[in-house]
């Protein structure tokens, strides 16, 4: 089972809009999934957007190092390329779910990104909200 109970916003599915707090701030992202030793496995709100970006370069021909981006990229795009982090003592509130994203990040720096990796995320059959 993929789901994880959070004292803040409920239970977390795949794809759930998470927002995770750091040292000093919050970093936003999906959930993916448990990881090991009970830790919470998601990934950064704006990766999929940059690793797309890079991907769209190497198809275009402008990357440097393309042996290994051919290597990389042999089969497309995939949800592998998008890496997840992850936090360990996710109870209590270090991290949270946002319920309704598209409100939340609304006139945002982080609109457009959320839309964006959402998108692309999708586009990799992942259930990102």
């Amino acid at each position: 089972m993929n789901n994880i109970k959070l004292d803040l916003g409920g239970e977390l599915r795949p794809g759930d809009v998470i927002g995770v707090s750091y040292t000093n701030s919050i970093s936003y992202g999906w959930y993916v999934g448990p990881g090991q030793y009970g830790s919470l496995q998601f990934i950064i709100l704006g990766r999929p957007a940059a690793v797309k970006s890079v991907y769209e370069a190497y198809k275009a021909g402008t990357t440097t190092n393309k042996e290994y981006y051919t290597k990389r990229f042999s089969k497309g795009l995939l949800f592998k390329h998008f890496g997840k982090d992850f936090i360990n003592r996710h109870n209590g509130s270090r991290a949270f779910k946002v319920s309704n994203p598209e409100e939340f990040f609304k006139g945002s720096t982080y609109e457009s990104l959320h839309l964006e990796s959402k998108e692309i995320l999708q586009q990799v059959n992942f259930p990102a909200k």
